[in-house]
């Protein structure tokens, strides 16, 4: 039997609580487009529809890459797409008044007879499971049935000509708590795949709710797996052939003369800079360096033979303000100069009042061996290992050159890179596409680069100069990331009273 428990996230209050963005590891990094923040979130266009009118639809649907499944989202409901755990899509939806929840999960299974009604048998037999009722006789306690009701369900479902079935549940809190209603639809997307999108919604909101959450799961459509197969395939070949043309001349023809300046902000409707949110700033350096560097703290007089190794070395410091919070963070990446072995440090400091909490993330590559160690207070070090993928695997140094590269050898077309991602501690696919701007692109660059950390992120949208500088990038959150002279930004925090380093 397929194991769903974890699936299954009854409502515990009263008001569905919208998406928290969570600080994850790697933030401040350029590359991870600074993951700190609200990532991957995004705001659908105008307001909620009143109480039974029609449910007014966004008009462009939002993709789930690794599932091959677009969406379309209600008029004002806010979204957000992660990776879970193990790689599995994630993606949850939030009603503009705050009255319902849909969530995708996307589970797969060994057991390739499963089909969307087994799935959904098993998901009422936990439903049921978590709110038994026990009656006791002399041989102890047996269940003799379950405070759940089913309200209705639907079965060998097709929705855009994929295979589905439906079911609704009512489910009542525990003690003192409120009664909720749950949906799921399964879609079967491949052998042993599936797509479960989740709504819930208080008892009393469960019509209103119901059409809105139909209505969007008419809408979605999934792409052949074949096509996505060989679609990943062809990108990987690119990546992978990119990566074995470069030498040591062009990583060094990618590096920066200087430490370059960055601003993130959220751009205000006057478009004045004074009236911008601020959201971080960081300071990057790609240079020639030792490996030693990777612990500021060591004195020089204290390296070993190995911390003297020559190599490539990104630095990335920065400050990020989250509410009454701001967070620091150090992040220093080496490359050896045959590339055959690399090394990282990340060290994050949040800031509250008086109070602080570090955080430390180190990995090392050697050969074909990834090993990377994660520190947060109060938990026992976590230690992942992988082997190096065979082909496409993109360094932590080779990540933050690779615009650079990209642009400097006008490399205009689709690519697909493993690298691993600090802010899901997991080695992703990720995929860049490298656009020439042309006159009727109303841009200052020469390029446009679309880039994806994983399969599960939107798209972000970097301008860049002929030469890969960056001019300025979109997130998919709404920041805007520019480059800035560091006196003008000390003016610009200090104007705006706001705390610098």
């Amino acid at each position: 039997m397929m194991n769903i428990r974890k699936w299954i996230n009854p409502m515990p209050h009263r008001r569905i609580p919208r998406p928290t963005p969570m600080l994850a590891a790697g933030l401040l990094l350029l590359g991870a487009a600074l993951p700190g923040a609200p990532n991957a979130a995004a705001q659908s266009r105008g307001e909620g529809q009143s109480r039974g009118a029609a449910v007014e639809l966004i008009d462009q649907p939002v993709l789930i890459q690794s599932l091959g499944m677009s969406i379309r989202l209600p008029v004002g409901a806010s979204y957000n797409t992660d990776r879970m755990t193990g790689g599995q899509a994630s993606f949850s939806m939030v009603a503009s008044d705050n009255t319902w929840r849909m969530i995708l999960h996307s589970p797969s299974s060994s057991d390739l007879t499963l089909n969307p009604e087994s799935v959904a048998d098993n998901l009422i037999d936990e439903l049921r499971q978590s709110r038994s009722q026990m009656e006791q006789d002399r041989r102890g306690q047996r269940q003799v049935g379950s405070a759940v009701e089913i309200l209705d369900r639907s079965v060998e479902l097709n929705i855009n000509d994929f295979p589905a079935a439906r079911f609704y549940a009512r489910i009542p809190g525990n003690v003192g708590g409120a009664t909720i209603v749950s949906g799921y639809t399964i879609f079967q997307v491949g052998a042993g795949r599936f797509a479960i999108l989740q709504m819930d919604c208080m008892e009393a909101e469960y019509t209103r709710a119901r059409a809105a959450y139909e209505t969007v799961v008419a809408t979605a459509e999934f792409r052949d797996p074949a096509d996505m197969a060989a679609e990943r395939a062809a990108g990987v070949r690119a990546g992978n052939a990119l990566l074995s043309s470069l030498n040591r001349s062009d990583l060094e023809a990618a590096l920066l003369d200087q430490p370059a300046f960055y601003r993130l902000y959220r751009p205000a409707p006057t478009g004045a800079r004074a009236d911008a949110e601020e959201i971080a700033y960081q300071q990057i350096d790609m240079r020639m360096g030792r490996r030693g560097e990777l612990d500021p703290r060591k004195p020089v007089r204290r390296w070993t033979q190995a911390d003297h190794e020559p190599g490539f070395i990104v630095t990335i410091i920065g400050r990020f303000l989250d509410g009454s919070r701001h967070v620091d963070s150090e992040s220093i990446f080496f490359l050896s100069l045959d590339r055959d072995a690399e090394a990282w440090a990340l060290r994050m400091v949040v800031r509250e009042g008086r109070s602080e909490t570090g955080w430390t993330e180190t990995g090392v590559r050697s050969g074909g061996d990834i090993k990377v160690t994660i520190d947060q207070p109060g938990q026992t070090p976590v230690l992942k290992q992988w082997r190096k993928p065979a082909e496409a695997y993109l360094s932590q140094v080779e990540s933050y050159l690779l615009p650079r590269i990209l642009a400097q050898r006008s490399a205009a077309t689709i690519f697909n890179f493993y690298r691993y991602q600090s802010s899901t501690a997991e080695i992703a696919l990720r995929r860049d596409i490298l656009e020439p701007l042309n006159d009727a692109d109303d841009e200052d660059g020469a390029w446009r680069l679309r880039s994806r950390p994983d399969e599960n992120s939107p798209e972000e949208i970097s301008i860049l100069s002929a030469d890969g500088e960056l001019i300025r990038r979109q997130l998919a959150n709404g920041g805007v990331m520019e480059p800035i002279e560091l006196e003008a930004l000390r003016r610009l925090w200090k104007s705006k009273d706001l705390p610098l380093n």
